[in-house]
């Protein structure tokens, strides 16, 4: 019996190593989420970082409110109501804006220091014309005492160069689940393509 007993612990140390070394190596492998690599497959309009766009009429006449549902419960936001909202609304409210306004070193403010060990983010991009802008709450979790926030945030870009956002074509949407980190301060500490 004690040599049984002695090889189910051995055969279990051995796979749980092994699951350990597969895990690692899965993470050490995965690849980098990138969204500026341009591709031969969408057209980009010319990079303009002296563009004003919001001299841009038929920019101007798109619906540039953010919808933000909470578990159900939708807001309009717009630079008026902005102060009136929860602090998550207020947070992506302000995130969308540093995007739409080219604020680069900004923008970067929004992200956790994890995040860019999966991620990459551009160093620098135009003023994004960003409309039809909603986000929704996904789900909400736990992990080692902190709480974590994921939604789904999508929006079209007119007239997209590639800078910000390389994946997707100018008018279309391709919805992302943005991960936030609560606690002092919010910060984003994932960003991945929903298909």
């Amino acid at each position: 019996m004690k040599i049984n007993s002695k090889k189910i612990v051995i055969i279990a140390v051995a796979s749980v190593l092994v699951i350990a070394f597969v895990l690692l190596l899965l993470l050490l492998l995965r690849p980098k989420v990138d969204f500026t690599e341009k591709r031969d497959d969408i057209f980009y309009f010319p990079v303009d970082y002296s563009e004003d766009i919001f001299e841009d009429l038929v920019y101007l006449n798109r619906n540039r409110t953010v919808r933000f549902d909470r578990y159900g419960t939708a807001v309009y936001i717009n630079e008026e109501n902005c102060g009136m909202q929860s602090v998550e609304a207020k947070f992506f409210y302000d995130y969308i804006q540093t995007v739409i306004n080219g604020e680069c070193e900004k923008h970067r403010e929004f992200f956790d220091k994890s995040f860019f060990s999966g991620h990459s983010i551009p160093e620098k991009f135009t003023k994004q014309k960003l409309y039809d802008i909603e986000i929704f709450s996904l789900t909400s979790d736990i992990k080692d005492g902190v709480a974590y926030e994921t939604y789904k945030v999508c929006y079209k870009i007119q007239e997209n160069n590639g800078t910000f956002r390389a994946d997707v074509s100018s008018g279309e949407s391709k919805p992302v689940a943005v991960t936030i980190k609560r606690g002092k301060e919010f910060k984003i500490t994932s960003i991945i393509p929903i298909l």
